[in-house]
């Protein structure tokens, strides 16, 4: 387990520092921008730092965080100090990598960011076990657990644990280096890692012991292997441990053909140490007594190790070198060897109970609060399991109670009913019958009468205007021509109510979608000005015409009242020498027109009233009178259109009216009644 915990501890500071986090910030201003190429730039300098790599890092790092402060991008600061202390980390500067981890730390404590302080302070406790501060790095580990324990943060839970367990490796005690990995992977969510671990104890144990451990270990074989010829790194460690306690329990056949199995993968794509994976084959070599294969692989084993990761290792090859020279008749150079191994296991004796006793004072507490927090946690989860059973049965009961008198209450009204509603129903389908021949009668009578009175009342007052209009052309000079013109405006504006109130009286009959056809409002608005045009021209009043055409389902007979209504309005309430001004507009499904008068306008309390049908008609600039349905008529032919009406005016600075219109094909029915 020793060497999965050994490479997490050089891997995870680039997996789960989180140097990906600036990615995920969405920066666009110039100056952030210019943050994040920085940062790239410094990570992009980590690996393999030199000295002066170190130098250019420091001056483009102090240049980001000096802009990220600038630019209120606190947390990205954060990550600067961690690039900072993996560069000096691969430049073996232990020291001054845990203190920019440090300063990393201190500053997401500062900031309360979460993320930042899981990911700095785990580099921190590595790097202070890396520099041998020991202590340290537990204090930190403890803070670390404390925290993510707190914050329900289960991935730095693991690698905090998987640290611990590394750490505790060196005291050869393997129980507490498993019980912490184990702990470790309590907290994974490969949930297939954590049985694997568990069986790998097991068998483990079993090996220890002399007990039968074949049926355990095709298991954990066929639970490991994945893929015999690319293994993963996890599937290594875990065959490795295995060949190594075989090892070491004298069956050094079985180790040898674990390692030569393994031998045949690729060991460094895997990224599994290689100094340790050939330390324990050498070593079950000479336990099997091939003293040539020992050797060999044992020189393999020996190069370019550090120290720094590899003492229990380095120990393993010295004591296979010492052997492995006296097997040869070197004593002097066995002699060397093994006063080797004793310095270094001096040197590793006094690490070792640093480590027990530090574990003891700074963890003691820890461990004290978690086994606390799991058994308040156990009890709170059974009380919650009891509660919501509980709640269920009773709610189900309650349920089943309430549907039984339900069901009951309703077959019994529903037969109670079901009588009653067939006699009704039946008295119900006569009286319809009835009022539907009768409201048929009463509709075919309404249809004449408005047809007659359309035709007896309109026409003798249209004969009427004709007749004053043919007089006031010829009698321009007479004295009475002012009179004719006044006579001449009183029956146009009662033809116009009258018609006004015929169009509306019929428009609540019946509506049908045959009413509707495409209409182009250009030449609908040209026929309403030439019959608006004689009263415009007689106040002086210029208009502009600057509508387009434009194709609308509606009726033309609506159209015409709509156009003259609002022209008559525009008209009425604007001074002589002013200016009406028509033009087109488009939204959306909709085209339309705007009539816009440079008139007297309206105040905000006439302005909410303007469709109202109990308004009132007011005089216009010459004292014209009205009916007061003009515009109420109006709202209710476009409401028929599904057309919209808006109005805008401001007192003596004019009115605009706003008439919007379905385009072509945009209209809904529902039978035959108009629904919008």
């Amino acid at each position: 387990m020793m060497y999965l915990l050994n490479k997490l501890f050089h891997s995870f500071c680039l997996v789960f520092l989180g140097l990906q986090v600036v990615s995920a910030r969405p920066l666009v201003r110039n100056d952030s921008l210019e943050v994040v190429r920085i940062y790239q730039i410094t990570r992009d300098m980590i690996s393999g730092s030199s000295e002066s790599k170190i130098d250019t890092l420091l001056y483009y790092a102090g240049k980001g965080i000096n802009l990220a402060q600038k630019n209120n991008m606190r947390e990205i600061i954060v990550d600067f100090n961690m690039n900072i202390a993996l560069a000096y980390k691969a430049g073996k500067d232990y020291k001054n990598a845990a203190r920019y981890a440090l300063e990393a730390y201190k500053e997401a404590l500062r900031l309360n960011y979460a993320e930042g302080i899981a990911r700095s302070g785990y580099t921190h406790a590595t790097l202070c076990f890396d520099a041998g501060a020991i202590k340290a790095s537990l204090q930190q580990i403890s803070e670390n657990l404390k925290f993510a324990r707190e914050n329900q943060m289960k991935k730095a839970l693991y690698v905090n644990y998987h640290l611990l367990s590394y750490i505790t490796s060196f005291t050869n005690n393997s129980l507490i280096t498993d019980y912490y990995a184990e702990k470790a992977f309590q907290y994974t969510n490969d949930t297939t890692l954590s049985h694997t671990f568990t069986l790998k104890v097991r068998l483990k144990n079993a090996i220890i012991k002399g007990h039968n451990e074949e049926k355990l270990y095709y298991e954990f074989r066929n639970r490991v292997i994945k893929n015999k010829t690319e293994p993963a790194l996890d599937e290594i460690a875990f065959l490795v441990d295995i060949a190594n306690t075989y090892r070491k329990s004298g069956q050094a056949q079985k180790a040898i053909a674990i390692f030569e199995e393994l031998a045949t993968a690729n060991i460094k794509e895997s990224l599994f140490p290689e100094n340790a994976f050939y330390a324990g084959m050498a070593a079950a070599y000479l336990k099997g007594n091939q003293l040539k294969k020992a050797e060999i692989i044992n020189q393999e084993a020996n190069k370019n190790i550090s120290l720094l990761y590899n003492y229990n290792e380095y120990i393993t090859i010295l004591e296979t070198d010492a052997i492995i020279k006296e097997k040869k008749g070197l004593p002097l150079e066995a002699i060397k060897a093994w006063k080797e191994i004793y310095r270094i296991d001096d040197s590793l004796s006094n690490k070792r109970d640093e480590i027990n006793y530090l574990l003891v004072t700074q963890l003691k507490n820890l461990e004290s609060l978690e086994n606390k927090f799991e058994s308040i946690n156990r009890e709170n989860a059974m009380q919650r399991q009891l509660l919501e059973k509980e709640k269920r049965q009773k709610i189900l009961l309650l349920s089943l109670v309430l549907i039984l008198i339900i069901f009951s209450l309703a077959v019994y009204i529903l037969f109670r009913k079901l009588k009653v509603r067939n006699r009704k129903i039946l008295k119900q389908n006569k009286a319809i019958s009835r009022q539907t021949e009768s409201l048929r009668e009463s509709n075919q009578i309404k249809d004449k009468l408005f047809s007659l009175l359309s035709h007896e009342l309109r026409s003798p007052v249209a004969e009427l205007i004709t007749i004053l209009d043919v007089n006031e052309w010829k009698n321009k000079d007479s004295a009475l021509n002012p009179y004719f013109k006044s006579v001449n405006l009183k029956a146009k504006a009662i033809y116009n109510t009258l018609d006004n109130i015929l169009t509306w009286s019929a428009s609540q009959l019946k509506f049908r979608k045959t009413d509707l056809k495409p209409m182009n409002l250009r030449e609908i608005v040209h026929k309403s000005l030439e019959i608006n045009l004689p009263y415009i021209r007689q106040k002086n009043i210029r208009i502009t015409n600057e509508v387009r055409d434009a194709v609308v389902e509606a009726n033309e007979s609506y159209l015409m009242i709509i156009f003259r209504n609002v022209l008559n309005n525009a008209t009425k309430f604007t001074l002589a020498q002013g200016e009406i001004r028509l033009y087109s507009v488009e939204e959306g499904d909709y085209s339309g027109i705007v009539v816009q008068d440079s008139g007297i306008g309206m105040d905000p309390e006439t302005l909410k009233s303007l469709f109202v049908s109990t308004q009132t008609s007011a005089e216009g600039t010459e004292g014209e009178k009205g009916s007061g349905v003009g515009l109420v008529l109006c709202k209710d032919l476009m409401d028929k259109l599904q057309g919209k009406v808006e109005v805008s005016s401001r007192i003596n600075q004019g009115t605009s009216v706003k008439l919007l219109f379905k385009k072509e094909g945009l209209h809904l029915f529902l039978g035959d009644r108009d629904v919008s």
